[in-house]
């Protein structure tokens, strides 16, 4: 490729060497771990669009953690709620404690005037209905601080849970595989259902733009310069 005449380093008028013309962009699909082919929508040689559903996978793990999360939210939600149905209750009797302590009062006053025995018997029925209220508001008390108490522990950890179910949900989506180019599908797995952790399911081709890779000798380097013009020439198989 070198020659020297009268002393002086000629331009060789041909550069040749050999390469390959290669996609534009390559996308690899290889199966991850946890995960199983449901089903494979593509065969070698199809044009695909960039978006188009290629494939359907399962992740059982995957399911198992999100079913959990979202479990566990239910039954804070749940608790939640118990905690406001009790509060109705709640504020209920002490409605009820106001107007029997006004009802008991008058009684009592009625009953020391007069001396009336039907009064009296009313006076200690409505003590004992007003002692059963005490007992029914106590207890509703206790649990509202039981609740209280419980959903002030696991309400960060919710935040948390929140976030996870919202991470886990992304990826239980995203095991319907859409593609993010378009192009010709090649070297489709023979048994996607079979593949292991690792295998490649297939590769999307963007020919809508090619490279060309060729190796270039160390001693034709220095002839070359970005923007030079090049002839192709290939052989087709």
């Amino acid at each position: 490729l070198r020659s020297l005449v009268a002393g002086e380093e000629v331009m060789p008028t041909t550069i040749q060497f050999d390469g390959k013309v290669i996609p534009g962009e390559v996308f690899a699909f290889r199966l991850r771990s946890g995960e199983e082919v449901v089903n494979l929508l593509v065969q070698e040689g199809d044009r695909k669009k960039q978006g188009d559903l290629v494939l359907r996978l399962i992740n059982e793990r995957l399911i198992g953690l999100y079913n959990e999360s979202v479990e566990k939210r239910v039954q804070f939600t749940n608790m939640q709620f118990a905690r406001e149905k009790l509060e109705i209750t709640r504020q209920s009797l002490l409605k009820k404690k106001e107007d029997m302590d006004k009802r008991q009062s008058q009684l009592k006053k009625l009953s020391e005037g007069l001396l009336s025995k039907s009064m009296n018997e009313r006076y200690f029925v409505l003590q004992g209905e007003y002692r059963e209220l005490l007992v029914n508001l106590e207890s509703t008390e206790k649990e509202i601080q039981m609740y209280n108490k419980t959903i002030d522990v696991y309400s960060d950890l919710m935040d948390q849970n929140r976030k996870m179910v919202g991470v886990l949900q992304e990826k239980i989506d995203a095991l319907d595989v859409k593609l993010p180019i378009g192009g010709l599908v090649k070297n489709v797995h023979p048994y996607p259902v079979r593949a292991n952790a690792g295998e490649l399911l297939f590769e999307i081709w963007d020919v809508s733009k090619l490279l060309v890779k060729a190796e270039v000798l160390q001693n034709q380097v220095d002839y070359l310069k970005v923007g030079d013009m090049v002839m192709i020439c290939y052989d087709y198989y």
